[in-house]
């Protein structure tokens, strides 16, 4: 499935952030940054763990609604209890790369915690290969920054529960 979105937004067949990046978007690295603000590379998302799921809504409006604001705030003051944490907050000092704040994106870190170390250690730049960009992996630090790049704030709360 990973595979079929990012081929889809790379080819323009599907808008990226409401954009055809094939006609937009000439410099195949920065047409893979701009996929890559919310879908990941393929071989490099989280959900293909089994610890990551997509809550209520991709649409980010939803949040600001009142059933969304209500969801968001129950989720920020209890997820951790239960070992969830949003891995992608908005960015700041303590999160500077990799994709935009995804209200609806959870993680289990109990289990989470465990994959991304052996995913440190048993993948690398080789691995990340077979679809359009893939090239660009390296060079844009799609390890680094990207798979490595998460919320740290209730990321250490959420781990131990």
């Amino acid at each position: 499935d990973q595979d079929k979105i990012w081929e889809s937004k790379w080819s323009g067949k599907v808008l990226a952030n409401f954009r055809n990046l094939k006609k937009e978007i000439s410099d195949t690295c920065q047409r893979a940054i701009e996929i890559m603000k919310y879908s990941s590379l393929p071989g490099t998302s989280r959900h293909h763990w089994g610890t990551d799921i997509d809550l209520v809504s991709f649409d980010p409006r939803f949040f600001y609604s009142i059933p969304g604001l209500i969801v968001s705030r129950w989720l920020r003051l209890h997820a951790a209890e239960y070992g969830f944490c949003q891995p992608y907050t908005p960015k700041g000092p303590s999160r500077v790369f990799g994709y935009e704040e995804e209200k609806w994106h959870w993680s289990y870190m109990p289990l989470a915690s465990k994959m991304l170390n052996a995913y440190i250690q048993k993948v690398s730049y080789s691995d990340i290969s077979g679809f359009s960009g893939a090239g660009c992996a390296a060079s844009v630090k799609a390890i680094e920054r990207y798979v490595m790049s998460i919320n740290s704030g209730d990321v250490e709360l959420a781990r131990h529960k």
